[in-house]
């Protein structure tokens, strides 16, 4: 019994002196919705218009399209 409750407290002890586990998580920005068109099912990224900046091609399922999204070199940001 006594090496059970030694057990436990050098757990607690563990996680009273280590660092909180969300300081190992990255910070992400806050999420950014982009207008394609209907239902978009598909995304292809590439240069698309040879600008030198990655673009985003998104099929639309519903209304059998492809919006391009170009990009303006600086994430997340693309043009219409």
């Amino acid at each position: 019994m006594a090496a059970r409750r030694n057990a436990f407290l050098a757990l607690i002890a563990i996680a009273i002196v280590s660092p909180p586990v969300y300081a190992a998580c990255p910070n992400f920005a806050a999420a950014v919705n982009y207008a394609a068109g209907t239902a978009p099912r598909g995304v292809a990224v590439g240069d698309f218009n040879r600008d030198g900046k990655l673009d985003l091609a998104v099929a639309n399922s519903n209304s059998f399209s492809v919006s391009i999204l170009l990009g303006n070199g600086t994430a997340p940001s693309p043009r219409r």
